[in-house]
């Protein structure tokens, strides 16, 4: 019977580690998605048409063999700073990495304290 509940005290505190850690890592995750900037808008870029060009067919002399020119154009964006995320969210993301980090070692400690309690208070009964 000890062993029994000593096995599950211990399957619970693995449990609640390992959900501790998910929750923890995926919160830290979101606050540091969250705080990104929206992606910029890029133009597409012209479609060019190589089949007129004679580059498809190596082994096939073309019956047109123009040259294609390809155009260059200025880029459309311009480089910015990065924006970075305010002192709150970053402090919020530091708080659930750490939790994270401490996640198994907490909740076994926690599971190692409740059945030290629980089996003490049992064996100071016997």
């Amino acid at each position: 019977m000890r062993f029994v509940l000593k096995f599950c005290v211990s399957a619970a505190g693995l449990l609640f580690a390992l959900l501790l850690f998910r929750h923890a890592i995926s919160e830290a995750i979101h606050v540091v998605i969250a705080s990104e900037p929206p992606p910029a808008r890029i133009e597409t870029a012209p479609l060019v048409n190589w089949e007129d060009c004679g580059v498809i067919t190596t082994w096939q002399p073309s019956p047109n063999p123009r040259r294609c020119h390809m155009q260059l154009t200025e880029p459309v964006v311009k480089a910015q700073p990065i924006p970075t995320m305010s002192k709150e969210q970053s402090r919020e993301a530091s708080f659930w990495f750490i939790l994270a980090a401490f996640a198994f070692p907490l909740a076994l400690g926690a599971a190692a304290l409740i059945s030290f309690v629980l089996f003490r208070s049992q064996s100071a009964a016997e």
